[in-house]
């Protein structure tokens, strides 16, 4: 599959990924649990990843399970969820010291099991999480959803995937929805633990600088996953055809306005002419050197801020910039205009060379981090997509201006959403 990486077959829904890298001196394991992104299911999911940080049932308080990685020489265990496409992915992920460097050279199989009871033993009363920790989480986890709004942009970009998807699962927010907490309780969230262990697909990392030729053995005698009905999540709808552009305005107290352009590519992740749009993408909007900052925001001083991003699994495109309220029908023309114009190829091989240098630095910085590097080859194994870093990198490197005009010729705009100034949260919805 991968050069670098080892795969294990534990059952025929759970995987172990191990790589051997001599560049840290810890251990990294990552256990990801594959769910469905759902309205019913993504405010569950959030707060198992936050209830699970609260106790066991060998060290039932938070001090009781933080002293206890603290006796394993400062281990690091933390719990999120991540959003993939239309899959949401609950990860459990701890770091510790690599037994080279220490005198405890059982430090893996105690770690391994100390993760173990994190994610197979939480602290629970009876069949149901505690009363306390649910509502303590649960509160949260409202603030968390509430405070959403005061990172304007974020939110926009937020609303604008809820107008363009909206009916799709990919609308869903990964944290939830705060009205969906109050149909929950420690019990309810318990019964969905259970079922979220039976019918999940997991993949377990491992990456150390130890042989991994045993880890498989103690992995399959350390984690009692019994998992028997996981079903694969289906590939997302990714082709649209091409409609008038939906405008959405909502009215809020702002200082500055925040607007962001949904585009349809219609090009899927498999296809030869993805990493061309990656490049497309770099040179519209990628950075200082783009041609919306250095036409828009530069040369026009018609924007705060502006970039371009790419959507991998459902095929879009958004330009997301901060403006004055009054420019907002001018700077949606300019993005555009430069759409256009590079469609064209009116773009040098200057442009072209600093966008693929761009994206290769980001792929070589992988390496830098453990948990870049789970996040990389999840996403790989999410996609099917086996190729190694450095063979990306290659197919970056031949791309050539034409390949990347063929990636922009079915790029449409889809939904144009804008934050504007003062009144109440009202919306105005029209297509254009």
């Amino acid at each position: 599959m991968f050069k670098g990486i080892e795969v294990h077959e534990l059952s025929p829904n759970i995987n172990l990924y191990t790589l051997k890298t001599k560049q840290f001196k810890t251990d990294s394991v990552g256990i990801f649990f594959e769910r469905p992104l759902s309205n019913e299911e993504a405010s569950k999911n959030a707060m198992l990843a936050a209830v699970m940080k609260r106790g066991t049932q060998n060290f039932p308080k938070s001090r009781d399970l933080y002293r206890e990685l603290d006796n394993l020489y400062g281990a690091v265990y933390s719990s999120n969820i991540s959003k993939y496409g239309e899959r949401q992915i609950i990860k459990f992920q701890m770091q510790f010291p690599d037994s080279n460097y220490i005198e405890d050279k059982s430090i893996f199989e105690k770690s391994i099991s100390m993760l173990n009871e994190i994610v197979n033993h939480p602290f629970r009363d009876g069949n149901s999480f505690s009363e306390n920790y649910f509502e303590q989480e649960k509160k949260n986890q409202i603030l968390k959803l509430e405070n959403r709004i005061n990172n304007k942009m974020a939110y926009a970009f937020d609303r604008c995937i809820e107008e363009m998807y909206k009916g799709e699962p990919f609308s869903v927010n990964e944290d939830g929805d705060a009205r969906m907490l109050d149909e929950l309780d420690g019990k309810t969230l318990y019964d969905h633990y259970k079922n979220v262990l039976m019918t999940s697909k997991v993949d377990i990392f491992i990456i150390s600088r130890n042989d991994r030729n045993h880890y498989a053995g103690e992995i399959l005698e350390s984690f009692e996953f019994k998992n028997q009905k996981s079903k694969p999540t289906p590939r997302e709808k990714h082709i649209y055809p091409a409609a008038s552009p939906k405008y959405v305005t909502e009215k809020m107290d702002i200082s500055q306005g925040k607007l962001v352009m949904g585009f349809r590519t219609n090009i899927p992740y498999e296809d030869s002419l993805y990493r061309p749009l990656l490049v497309f993408n770099e040179i519209l909007g990628g950075g200082t050197y783009s041609k919306l900052f250095q036409n828009i925001r530069e040369k026009e001083s018609l924007c705060y801020s502006i970039f371009s991003t790419v959507e991998k699994f459902k095929s879009a495109l958004f330009v997301a910039s901060g403006i004055d309220f009054d420019k907002k029908d001018t700077v949606v023309n300019l993005v555009l205009e430069q759409v256009e114009i590079m469609k064209k190829g009116y773009f040098d091989e200057e442009d072209l060379g600093n966008a693929k240098k761009s994206i290769i630095s980001s792929i070589n910085s992988i390496k830098d981090s453990p948990n870049k590097i789970m996040n990389y080859y999840y996403s790989r194994i999410l996609t099917n997509s086996y190729m190694e870093a450095d063979e990306i990198i290659s197919q970056f490197e031949s791309i050539d201006k034409e390949m990347v005009v063929k990636a922009a010729e079915g790029i449409f705009l889809d939904t144009v959403y804008f934050l504007d100034e003062k009144g109440e949260l009202i919306e105005e919805n029209k297509q254009g």
